[in-house]
């Protein structure tokens, strides 16, 4: 059995008063060291010495005073000890994931400082991440797979579903068709309409997964006529519920029509679900010199503050799914964040008993998008 190395041994120049401090960090499975700023070695314990004694060939009782290029190591994350310090001079510490010995490992650096408040050396936490790194990069294969899945399927379904919306729609328009069939094909276009509703809301989850955004297209748009044209087409969806719009100003701006459609009409399914069944949802639509604002409001349950920011997570749900509330996929806050984003606008959400429920978007009136 090799003998472990002494304190002493490792470390002549740290201070006596670290003695049983050392003996507790000999007993772990991270790698702690202490480097000097000229690269020297000042202080390993077991599992660094062993670590570097490995790496660079040396004996593990050699390498204490030994400078990291002496032993075939760079020093930490920097090729020149002056970046090293400018970099500790501003964040004081930083976190890298590094591959030595053919393994993950998640490195802190952390800059020790004299009385004076000069940095003289730095202190190095090493910790094994292989297991962790590997079960990240199956997971990312999974979720990476799921999606194309999904992307396939919803391509897939989109035609025949269609088909079916479009064909039920024409069937309504006969003549000849008597009642109890009318009602069975409204019946079935509506549950194609909303099943075409889900697989866009699908693809366009995948889309954002696979490039982080959602692709836009700006043109010059009068908001105004998109919100009222929303709003329209719920109030004919929902005759016993009242919504009304509020708007101001011009209305012109650059944006992506479909998408703010699509964002407009999300946020009011949404206050329609959410909100009381006798309240009135009401809808803001306001343009500035420099952004528009757009804001939906509805009365009811109120949202916990400690759950607002996961509202805007994919799959997220609100209040529970009953007979005259339908359950979602969970997706229509999450979009709706993605289009705020692809826009370069911003998305907030206040909630409390007294003023109800109010989701305000802000997006500016010239677009950015390349």
């Amino acid at each position: 059995m090799q003998r472990r190395l002494s304190f002493a041994e490792r470390s002549p120049i740290i201070d006596e008063q670290s003695r049983r401090l050392s003996d507790l960090l000999d007993d772990v499975e991270d790698i702690v060291a202490l480097v000097g700023m000229d690269g020297r070695v000042l202080y390993a314990n077991c599992a660094g010495a062993d670590l570097l004694a490995r790496l660079s060939g040396h004996a593990a009782r050699s390498i204490v005073g030994k400078r990291l290029s002496e032993l075939g190591m760079p020093m930490p994350f920097e090729t020149d000890s002056s970046e090293l310090r400018a970099k500790l001079e501003r964040c004081g510490s930083f976190t890298s994931e590094t591959v030595q010995d053919g393994r993950w490992r998640e490195n802190k650096v952390t800059a020790i400082r004299s009385k004076g408040g000069d940095i003289v050396a730095f202190a190095v936490v090493s910790r094994d991440i292989h297991e962790r790194k590997q079960a990240e990069e199956k997971l990312a294969e999974a979720l990476a797979f799921r999606d194309r899945i999904m992307s396939i399927l919803g391509h897939d379904l989109r035609n025949p579903l269609g088909a079916i919306a479009a064909l039920s729609k024409i069937s309504m328009r006969r003549d000849d068709v008597p009642a109890g069939v009318r009602t069975r094909l409204e019946q079935m276009n509506l549950a194609a309409v909303r099943s075409l509703a889900m697989i866009e809301t699908l693809l366009d989850f995948s889309e954002s997964r696979f490039k982080g955004t959602l692709r836009i297209t700006p043109v010059r748009v009068n908001l105004l006529d998109i919100a009222r044209g929303v709003v329209e087409e719920w109030s004919a969806a929902h005759a016993g519920r009242s919504i009304d719009v509020a708007t101001s100003g011009e209305g012109w701006l650059e944006v992506d029509p479909v998408r703010i459609t699509q964002l407009l009409s999300n946020l009011i399914g949404n206050a329609l679900i959410h909100g009381a069944s006798d309240s009135t949802i009401r809808v803001r639509v306001e343009t500035g010199e420099e952004e528009a604002v757009i804001g939906v409001h509805n009365c009811g349950p109120i949202i916990p503050a400690d759950q607002i920011l996961a509202l805007f997570e994919p799959f997220r749900h609100g209040t529970p799914a009953t007979a005259g509330r339908p359950r979602g996929l969970g997706l229509g806050l999450f979009i709706v964040r993605q289009i705020v984003s692809s826009h370069g606008g911003t998305v907030a959400v206040e909630s409390n008993a007294a003023a109800g429920t109010t989701f305000t978007v802000r997006l500016p009136r010239k677009s950015s998008a390349g």
